[in-house]
């Protein structure tokens, strides 16, 4: 099955849009419903705030203010976000007779010691599968998967470890060393417990801390020095204690790891892409027979194709893994807030599809040989 062929693109893009024009009406009714709930939400949080202007004399309840509309703000995220997931999902499983023929449904995860052997994520527990693909091109069996890992804090949080795509292929032929390309300054690999930062924790806790100081700091609509300088002292102490038991045991979990055997770095031929990826290599010879300047153009491409610049690759036995980081679902049809006659998504999960395997005829994992 040839991808690239125009003919077999629009085919299944007709197909497909065929079969999703049968939903159109029921995606106006729950684009109508979340609107009316949307619209509803809102009229309460404004009837809600009327009442506190007449019944209080000053501001005081600025805090209580804040607290009300963060509320309403996440509750609409979560109900649009929801209320989308539920629909792009439901679409999908219409689909699905459509999709086998170019691809199968697959939602089964890859085994942790897979993962673990891949060297591109850091420590992680858990793996959490959205969705996922698998089928053959050219005679190489891949698997894609949708994917989260997380991890547990010393103190109990979950932590993301890595959400995205993860891409693998069979190789017909041996892979001796191992070989893994990063962005720069990547510490989430190799079972790194610096995987377990808490950098997207201190964001919105720092900011919620914040906000606390600046609402408990207003006295009567105005600006008290006094109550901010209390507001530090009763907030600042709890929020330094909390980061450290949080940073500290992971740090030391760090240092007393067992060290694996290091890499040595390589530099490939490409300019562009030696300033933002280091390649990590037990064999040198090895990693520039794999490494060819197709696959470093094919690679930057699958940056653009995704739109993040965090891709990881690794190497090893016969296989070929690919980590690409995903804030948003990718392979999805439709959406919630587009009518089921555009094309838009469906190009975008067929172009997704087909720049993925085209890695398979630039390495040429079909021919059996030795490296």
């Amino acid at each position: 099955m040839e991808l690239t062929s125009e003919k077999l693109k629009s085919d299944f893009i007709n197909k497909i849009t065929e079969r999703m024009q049968v939903y159109e009406k029921d995606r106006i009714i729950r684009f109508s419903k979340l609107v009316i709930r949307e619209l509803f939400v809102f009229c309460v949080l404004f009837f809600l705030i009327k009442c506190f202007m007449i019944c209080l004399d000053d501001f005081d309840a600025s805090f209580w203010f804040g607290v009300m509309i963060c509320s309403v703000i996440y509750y609409s995220y979560y109900d649009i976000t929801h209320s989308n997931k539920l629909f792009k999902q439901f679409i999908k499983s219409k689909c699905d007779s459509i999709i086998s023929d170019l691809i199968y449904h697959d939602c089964y995860p890859l085994s942790s010691n897979i993962l673990n052997r891949s060297n591109l994520f850091g420590y992680f527990q858990d793996v959490n599968v959205d969705d996922g693909f698998r089928g053959s091109y050219n005679t190489v069996e891949y698997r894609i998967l949708e994917a989260l890992l997380t991890a547990k804090s010393p103190k109990g949080f979950d932590i993301k470890i890595f959400k995205g795509l993860i891409v693998l292929f069979e190789f017909n032929k041996k892979i001796l060393k191992d070989t893994i390309i990063t962005r720069k300054r990547e510490d989430n690999i190799r079972q790194n417990l610096h995987g377990l930062n808490i950098k997207r924790f201190m964001i919105p806790f720092s900011s919620i801390i914040l906000f606390m100081i600046i609402s408990l700091s207003f006295y009567n609509s105005k600006f008290d020095i006094q109550a901010f300088k209390f507001a530090c002292m009763v907030l600042l102490p709890g929020f330094f204690f909390i980061i450290l038991i949080l940073v500290l045991p992971t740090y030391i979990l760090h240092i007393i790891q067992q060290r694996k055997k290091p890499m040595t770095d390589t530099h490939m031929e490409d300019i562009v892409f030696n300033k933002d990826y280091v390649v990590h290599t037990n064999d040198n010879v090895e990693a520039r027979y794999l490494i060819t300047t197709s696959f470093i153009e094919r690679f930057m491409k699958l940056q653009k194709i995704f739109k993040t610049k965090n891709i990881k690759c690794s190497f090893f036995d016969n296989k070929i893994m690919i980590a690409i980081p995903a804030g948003k679902d990718l392979f999805e049809l439709c959406s919630l807030f587009v009518p089921l006659s555009s094309t838009i998504y469906i190009n975008r999960f067929y172009d997704e599809l087909s720049e993925i395997l085209k890695v398979i005829d630039i390495l040429k994992l079909n021919i059996r040989t030795g490296l």
